[in-house]
């Protein structure tokens, strides 16, 4: 079981220029669906969202732009995942990866 080339893609599928800076993602929790659902308490079942790993990007609020139609990949791990030393059989070469967090 190989799990290093996993990677993110962010689309702007705005028509204006976002910046990336200071921006939040998260895995959520419970990271697989299941039937039997964590017990929150009653108050905040509406109002959070729980996650196990918070990521946020870095910048000063115009470091990161990211114009109309174009993406960005954010990779766990940021290499060439073909190569002999990780996994030949992987399909994922993350060198062009504009982000790495692990």
């Amino acid at each position: 079981f190989y799990f290093r080339n996993q990677f993110y893609e962010v689309y702007n599928n705005s028509e204006e220029t976002v910046y990336l800076d200071g921006v939040y993602f998260a895995n959520l929790y419970p990271t697989n669906a299941t039937t039997v659902q964590p017990l929150w308490r009653e108050e905040d079942k509406g109002d959070y969202a729980y996650a196990n790993r918070i990521w946020m990007f870095p910048g000063n609020g115009t470091d990161y732009p990211l114009a109309p139609g174009e993406s960005c990949v954010i990779s766990q791990f940021a290499a060439n995942h073909k190569l002999p030393q990780y996994n030949p059989n992987s399909p994922v070469d993350g060198t062009s990866s504009e982000f790495e967090f692990n």
